[in-house]
């Protein structure tokens, strides 16, 4: 692995909140998601740049991966080889500040 993927608070909190509101629905499409959350943000070590660039953004260094229908958005840090896993975004709601 190249880089050490982090996850802020803010990422753990949004993870857990939207597997517990799932879980109430559907018990196995919750362990599905959080699954596919953790596979994808492993795959970042080695592959840091397969998300695609934020639009809002656009800077390199700001990426997102697309798990229907939420946004894992992360910053990359080539100087540290470290990724930061900053917001989960629901589609649905209002773009995220970015700064």
């Amino acid at each position: 692995m190249g880089y050490k993927v982090i996850w802020t608070d803010e990422a753990i909190a949004d993870l857990r909140q939207i597997v517990a509101r799932i879980a109430q629905d559907n018990p196995s499409a919750a362990v599905k998601m959080g699954e596919e959350v953790i596979h994808k943000s492993l795959l970042l070590a080695d592959y840091p740049r397969m998300g695609r660039v934020l639009r809002e953004a656009k800077r390199d260094t700001l990426r997102e991966i697309m798990i229907q229908p939420y946004r894992l958005i992360y910053e990359i840090n080539d100087a540290s080889s470290t990724v930061m896993l900053r917001v989960w975004w629901h589609g649905a709601r209002r773009e995220p500040e970015i700064k």
